[in-house]
């Protein structure tokens, strides 16, 4: 499968399906696009999520600015004006700063390995992760800094939810990556 950034949403499936179909599709790291990683359905929350993905090779990675507020997520589903309205405010949203930060460092990961782009909708349509899809593929012909030094470390082999940091492992390891990019420059 290689490398490059794919949509999912868990819609339908039971953790079992989902999971087969990450592995199927070659995933490396799920990156949790929703606003609040919680589910009621068993397996979907943030940290179980998280265990049961680190146990097959899989990195957990939730960025909450990728999230969409639950009004949003209503008019995602409405009729074409509405859909269109969501957009345009989420797409403002995914234009701040650290939005902007949090797209350019997954599309550099996504150079070097598969990423999944997590929502709970399998219709990327009904949800904003068509909008984020199509922001993250405007965004893959940008060359990024982070390439050249994804490439002289090796990939974590897990990322755990710590208790006391709510980042994952792999969240950390780009802020030091970037953080030395920076420094390099002054």
């Amino acid at each position: 499968m290689g490398n490059g950034v794919v949509g999912v949403g868990y819609e339908g499936r039971s953790l079992e399906e989902f999971l087969a179909l990450l592995q199927a599709e070659g995933v490396q790291v799920l990156v949790d696009a929703r606003l609040i990683p919680r589910c009621s359905r068993r397996g979907f929350s943030r940290n179980a999520l998280a265990e049961t993905l680190e146990a097959i090779g899989i990195s957990y990675v939730h960025y909450e600015i990728l999230g969409v507020p639950e009004f949003d997520q209503v008019g995602f589903r409405g009729d074409r004006a509405a859909v269109a309205s969501a957009s345009t405010r989420y797409r403002s949203r995914l234009s701040t700063p650290v939005a902007q930060r949090v797209i350019r460092d997954l599309v550099g990961v996504a150079r070097h390995r598969r990423v999944a782009v997590m929502t709970m909708f399998a219709d990327a349509d009904r949800c904003h992760r068509g909008t984020l899809m199509a922001e993250i593929a405007r965004r893959t012909q940008v060359v990024t800094p982070i390439d050249a030094l994804l490439e002289e470390f090796p990939a974590p082999q897990s990322a755990r939810v710590l208790d006391n940091d709510p980042r994952s492992q792999i969240e950390r390891d780009i802020d030091a990556l970037l953080a030395e990019v920076e420094a390099g420059k002054h």
